[in-house]
């Protein structure tokens, strides 16, 4: 909120400024002349100056800057290749769906070892079957098809 408080009446000071700087260099006796070249360069100047400060300000830029300074010693700067970038990416991709694929192989080859192995039982009735229902309300549901 504080932020954003600031900010507003930055702009608000320099909207004022701008309206009181039209208003002093306008004439008296009624009459409205078209202010000099000079005059609105001045005025232009001292706008630009007024909305850098306070995109300084919003930004944070001054701060952002001094936080680099400081820890200067820590970045470094490279060029990138943007080619070399995409191969890697591509090759980094590849290994992950590689090693995926080969989990997945792992664990079908089990699970049919296991149905190979597993003992059917044909005297299996509807009654003997329990249901657990993982999305009831309360802590374990436990559901028998008599």
């Amino acid at each position: 909120m504080a932020i954003c408080a600031q900010p507003c009446g930055l702009f608000c000071l320099l909207a004022v400024q701008t309206v009181l700087l039209i208003l002093v260099s306008s004439p008296i006796d009624g009459t409205h002349l078209f202010p000099q070249h000079y005059t609105m360069m001045h005025w232009a100047g001292r706008i630009e100056k007024e909305l850098d400060k306070v995109l300084q300000h919003v930004t944070g830029t001054q701060q952002m800057r001094s936080i680099y300074n400081e820890k200067k010693s820590q970045f470094e700067i490279k060029r990138n290749n943007p080619k070399d970038l995409v191969e890697r990416v591509a090759r980094d991709i590849s290994k992950l769906l590689n090693n995926k694929r080969k989990a997945l192989e792992k664990l079908t080859k089990e699970a049919e070892l296991l149905q190979k192995e597993h003992v059917w039982q044909d005297s299996v009735t509807e009654n003997s079957i329990s249901y657990y229902d993982s999305k009831a309300d309360s802590d374990y549901a436990v559901t028998s098809f008599d």
